[in-house]
């Protein structure tokens, strides 16, 4: 790559217009707007920030749906005041739900490569509370997926 002539790299980004709650439930759920359309043997790096509200009875899983055949393997790094980890994930269409830790409101950042397979369809997040607890999990808006097609 040429460093002195740099050429824009188009990428989408799907941002989160609102708040979407759980309560009592530990049903992986699909996020309502946090999802990527895909079509069969594509590569894309993704980027997602997940803003979640997470009191400290419930906790917070998540999951990625993908067409079959597909993989996606990355980085999850959470962020609050003083406790800060990383997790590495791999994930197919039929594996990896990642619970995290909670204090109250927080940023989840992952970031990977999603490898297409045969089938196109949605890179779909899908949350829920890891313990159900009658208080609200949320994940909030301006959560967002930015992703960059590689091939």
């Amino acid at each position: 790559m040429d460093f002195s002539s740099p050429t824009r790299i188009p990428f989408k980004l799907v941002r989160k217009t609102a708040d979407e709650t759980v309560n009592n439930s530990t049903v992986l759920q699909n996020d309502n707007e946090l999802k990527l359309a895909v079509l069969a043997n594509e590569v894309w790096y993704i980027e997602a920030v997940i803003i979640a509200t997470i009191l400290a009875a419930s906790d917070f899983k998540w999951h990625w749906t993908m067409p079959a055949l597909a993989e996606f393997y990355g980085l999850g790094h959470e962020e609050f005041p003083y406790n800060n980890f990383s997790s590495y994930f791999e994930l197919s269409a039929t594996t990896s739900i990642e619970a995290v830790a909670a204090p109250e409101t927080k940023v989840c950042r992952m970031q990977g490569l999603y490898i297409g397979g045969a089938n196109g369809g949605d890179l779909q997040l899908q949350w829920a509370q890891n313990a159900a607890a009658v208080e609200d999990t949320k994940v909030l808006a301006n959560s967002h997926i930015r992703a960059y097609k590689v091939n």
